[in-house]
């Protein structure tokens, strides 16, 4: 992986500012702090891999000594992309930004329990940057209390206008959030609210989604897990695998089982998909580049312990940009005339 061929793309793209080689640094201004306005460079993303004190830090390695900021490129990439309301995995932007990253590429980094032992960069041993990856890898999650729950617990005329039924609104505990403020910004942003469940039904974070503009936004620092597993029934034969929230809450309003990635699927999830044992699955990712690099992902794991179909056939959009629709922009007559293949 040439990193610094990446980090120069990244800075024509006009996501970050370039500064200069250090080293095995690429120094950057941070693209974070200050709202990425940092008058001396204090990013450095690491250019090959190194190993320090029997540790090793892998390539694309990222972090500020300044606000502490400490990620893998990947990572780094898709929390820029978050703080622009965009919402792609920092896997995804590489596949379709970078040549030479191929679909089977993972660049799922796991950082390791005993991260905090590391150097984390030449220039800096920072005590709070070692705080901060130790939070970022605890087993645990400080999972969302009812109390903060409860007070999501309204509707509003815009879940139904993205299609969502007093059914669905009550079974996935979705709410509405008039006082929402991105991290570092004062103004306020309100947003449904969707509970994201683990298996036993404890709420890991909450995923937003902007009522007046279009903002998608989840905590940072987390591997995602699958939305609606908890809600799923314990005798589902079939499984819909979907790449957004609202896709996958369509499609149950159409009568069938469905998780959402909230992207397009990390190992983690499939290995999470592969546990439940479900012998038949159906693909319904979006009718785009990424969405085919997700399928053939998805069938090469999945096809030795089951069935695995993908959706064909979606309507276009009828704004004559030749785009298809997804499974949100479906009635149930458009769903029910998909193809299996």
């Amino acid at each position: 992986m040439d990193i610094v061929k990446i980090v120069e793309i990244l800075d024509q793209k006009g996501m970050i500012r370039l500064h200069r080689i250090i080293g095995n640094y690429y120094q950057i201004y941070c693209p974070f702090h200050k709202s990425g306005q940092e008058r001396k460079a204090s990013f450095g993303i690491l250019i090959q891999e190194e190993i320090r004190a029997g540790k090793v830090y892998p390539q694309g390695w990222a972090h500020c000594f300044t606000c502490s900021y400490v990620n893998t490129l990947p990572g780094m990439i898709e929390d820029i992309l978050k703080s622009r309301s965009i919402q792609q995995s920092g896997l995804d932007w590489l596949k379709d930004n970078i040549d030479g990253v191929d679909e089977v590429s993972e660049f799922d980094y796991l950082i390791p329990p005993d991260m905090s032992e590391y150097m984390l960069h030449a220039w800096d041993q920072s005590k709070i940057a070692v705080q901060n990856i130790q939070n970022m890898n605890k087993p645990k999650y400080n999972y969302i209390g009812e109390d903060e729950l409860a007070s999501y617990r309204f509707t509003v005329p815009y879940m139904y206008e993205r299609g969502l039924s007093d059914e669905i609104i009550e079974k996935y505990d979705i709410g509405y959030d008039a006082n929402f403020k991105l991290p570092g910004r004062n103004e306020i942003t309100p947003t449904l609210t969707f509970p994201v469940r683990d298996i036993e039904g404890r709420t890991q974070f909450i995923y937003r989604r902007g009522v007046s503009v279009k903002l998608f936004y989840m905590p940072s620092g987390l591997i995602k897990p699958l939305y609606g597993i908890f809600e799923l029934d314990k005798n589902v034969k079939r499984l819909v695998i979907c790449e957004a929230i609202l896709n996958a809450l369509k499609v149950v309003s159409f009568g069938e089982s469905a998780i959402a990635l909230m992207a397009t699927g990390n190992s983690q999830q499939i290995e999470d998909v592969k546990r439940l044992g479900i012998r038949e699955v159906i693909l319904g990712f979006d009718v785009d580049e990424a969405g085919e690099r997700a399928e053939r992902k998805w069938k090469r794991a999945l096809k030795d312990v089951a069935i695995v179909w993908s959706y064909r056939g979606y309507p276009q959009k009828g704004d004559d940009s030749g785009e298809f629709k997804d499974l949100n922009d479906l009635d149930i007559e458009e769903f029910k005339s998909l193809e299996l293949v």
